[in-house]
């Protein structure tokens, strides 16, 4: 049976107990560029980045697995949205995983920029290796439709680390999350976005998979991201309150996943 689970919460309310907002400068860190559009590399064949530390960040994550004894609950695997989760990654970092650290074992896979055809990359060769996770978080394609690639093949190249991820990790759950909100409404990678989510939201899952669409919580009542949470860009969080959010949204099925 195919288990769907949407999560929409109280953005007023949550905003008003977790609002903590810091405006900074991105210094050179990783990030995707919402306003260059170039020639999309094919998003299913798996593909390595030589920019920005990446392998460094690869071969970092391995010798975690390997420190690991093989005892990690949940994995975060998705671009810089879900890589700046862990505190001093970017300007808009969140201390929201520090705390659920002190609960669960996390490793987070992720690196801003990423596209589904790094993602599978990693997930190919080494990251879903070497240990038995509980849970995966999925957030990936929003850097493919940055970049202007057909939301169909964004969704197929989903599909493909899903079956990857069920593959190395057959045990686990996947938590597999809409692609956020970015932009404003009429933004082409905002449209692209919601044409993916429809395709994810469409398709038959197995029993392994959660859907879950927590965009609702950044959102107003057009459907443009709420300034407050987002950066100039309107892409990445800033602050804590976007990862507050977030972790509100997912954390029960942390709970009834993991059993913590």
């Amino acid at each position: 049976m195919k288990l769907h689970m949407v999560f929409v919460l109280g953005t007023a309310a949550i905003i008003a107990c977790c609002a903590y907002a810091s405006r900074c400068s991105r210094g050179g860190r990783p990030s995707e560029s919402p306003g260059v559009v170039k020639t999309p590399q094919d998003p299913c064949v798996p593909v390595p980045r030589l920019d920005y530390g990446w392998l460094e960040h690869f071969a970092m994550n391995r010798q975690r697995i390997s420190e690991s004894g093989g005892e990690i609950d949940i994995v975060f695997m998705g671009d810089s949205l879900t890589h700046y989760w862990d505190v001093g990654e970017g300007p808009d970092s969140s201390t929201e995983i520090e705390d659920l650290r002190r609960t669960y074992s996390i490793l987070n896979c992720a690196y801003g920029g990423d596209k589904t055809q790094n993602l599978l990359w990693v997930a190919r060769n080494g990251l879903l290796d070497g240990y038995r996770a509980k849970l995966v978080q999925l957030l990936i394609g929003t850097n493919n439709s940055s970049d202007g690639t057909d939301p169909k093949d964004t969704f197929e190249a989903i599909r493909k680390i899903v079956a990857v991820i069920r593959e190395k990790q057959p045990q686990a759950k996947v938590l597999l999350l809409n692609l956020l909100p970015r932009g404003t409404s009429e933004s082409p990678a905002h449209r692209r976005n919601l044409e993916i989510n429809a395709l994810i939201n469409s398709e038959k899952w197995d029993d392994a998979v959660i859907v879950g669409d927590i965009g609702g919580n950044f959102i107003d009542r057009k459907g443009n991201t709420i300034p407050e949470l987002f950066d100039g860009e309107r892409l990445h969080f800033v602050g804590e309150t976007g990862y507050c959010l977030w972790r509100r949204a997912v954390e029960p099925v942390f709970r009834d996943v993991v059993g913590k």
